[in-house]
């Protein structure tokens, strides 16, 4: 064996180590398990070839509404509820210091399955389907702008979860929404408008999950890895996407905040929602060029990606234990708390910087998503300003402490041991 292969092996080693308290009360989802065997890299490959076959897929190309309208017509074959969402773009000189003032119509492709028990709360898996070739000499834009990994790959696993719905016939709890974006590569256009539209109708949305570049893989020798790209609100997905990632597929994630603010679940963040973004471990050596052709993708690693994001969905939608998670809009002034011992055995210690509304609610829930305490913070106060939160019975593992009232959204990982 050589060396190299000695690091990865030491490094997956490693990796699990680190994640073993995860694994450790991670229940494998019987349904999960089902489902994902249908997940299929030809169709997915299929799916990266009828995209990259129109030639460019260039936001202000003439042929725009051409590749929505199929798109929304695969969504309303696979049964889901489907209409084109049309923006206007106004007086956008792009590209930049180009000259080219832009006044165009957009098109977002937006599909849903209505919740049966929690209508109401909403989780949102987005991808965008413009592709942008500004790196070659000349550039190819606007002619040629193949766009396999960025982002055909993403919008790949988004049909590819609607077909399993269809396929097996899943109701989901909780509403899904499926959004594939135009004009992302312009500056977030299109997932700018959604989050906006979503805001104004004070939608409670539980997060948003973006799939943005998943498709490359250097080589097959190195283990599977990808990247969770996380944001300072969104600890709870983030850290049932690790465990769901341990438990059903061969990925080893890591998290990050890197690069948070480059694709389109940084527009449903600024609005104040939950968010996650999923993206390749080695970065497409062809990005923005007319090279990133589906002959460059792993498409055994895109299924493992594809397999993740229904992992996600899946478990975000269909549990009825799963609770919204998010507050539509942004707290102001919220209360800040300190957690004054973690790990903790006995007690989790809360110290807060303000007297706390009697509307407060504590809830603290496992990694898959499960409430295993839910009770007003109130009940736990033992001074002015200090709480303890009795944890001597639960099983030892990571957990997710987060405070709730009308001005306060704080989340916290908890450790118990």
């Amino acid at each position: 064996m050589n060396k190299y292969l000695c690091f990865y092996y030491a490094l997956s080693f490693w990796a699990l180590l680190i994640f073993l308290p995860l694994l450790s009360f991670a229940q494998p989802n019987p349904a999960i398990q089902q489902y994902k065997e249908s997940l299929h890299q030809d169709s997915l490959k299929e799916n990266v070839r009828l995209l990259q076959n129109y030639q460019s897929r260039y936001a202000f190309h003439p042929n725009r509404k051409q590749i929505a309208t199929s798109l929304k017509e695969r969504l309303q074959a696979y049964g889901w509820e489907t209409e084109l969402d049309s923006f206007f773009i106004a007086n956008l000189e792009f590209p930049k210091h180009s000259g080219i003032i832009n006044n165009e119509w957009q098109y977002n492709v937006v599909a849903h399955k209505t919740g049966s028990f929690l209508p109401d709360s909403i989780f949102i898996i987005g991808a965008h389907y413009d592709s942008y070739a500004n790196l070659d000499t000349p550039s190819t834009y606007f002619d040629y702008s193949p766009g396999a990994d960025d982002n055909a790959s993403g919008v790949s696993a988004v049909l590819e979860i609607a077909r399993i719905y269809q396929k097996h016939n899943i109701t989901p709890l909780k509403t899904i929404r499926l959004e594939l974006y135009a004009a992302e590569e312009t500056g977030l256009h299109g997932s700018t408008y959604a989050a906006q539209e979503s805001f104004n109708k004070n939608e409670a949305l539980s997060a948003m999950l973006c799939l943005d570049m998943i498709g490359h893989k250097t080589d097959s020798l190195t283990p599977f890895e990808c990247q969770l790209i996380s944001y300072d609100n969104s600890e709870e997905i983030t850290a049932l996407c690790q465990t769901l990632s341990l438990t059903y597929t061969d990925l080893i994630p890591h998290v990050t905040a890197l690069k948070n603010n480059a694709s389109d679940s940084y527009s449903y963040y600024l609005k104040g929602n939950k968010a996650l973004f999923l993206h390749e471990q080695d970065f497409h050596p062809f990005y923005h060029s007319s090279a990133d052709t589906l002959e460059t993708l792993n498409f055994s690693y895109l299924k493992q990606l594809t397999t993740l994001a229904f992992a996600l969905t899946y478990q975000m939608t269909s549990t009825s234990d799963l609770s919204i998670i998010n507050h539509p809009h942004p707290a102001t002034n919220p209360t800040s708390f300190q957690i004054l011992e973690n790990p903790v055995k006995d007690n989790i210690k809360l110290q807060s910087n303000s007297p706390i509304s009697n509307q407060a609610q504590l809830f603290l829930t496992s990694t898959q998503g499960q409430v295993i305490v839910q009770s007003p913070l109130s009940q736990y106060q033992i001074g002015p300003s200090s709480y303890h939160i009795p944890v001597h019975s639960l099983p030892p593992g990571l957990y997710i402490l987060s405070l709730r009232s009308p001005t306060i959204i704080s989340t916290h990982k908890i450790i118990i041991y």
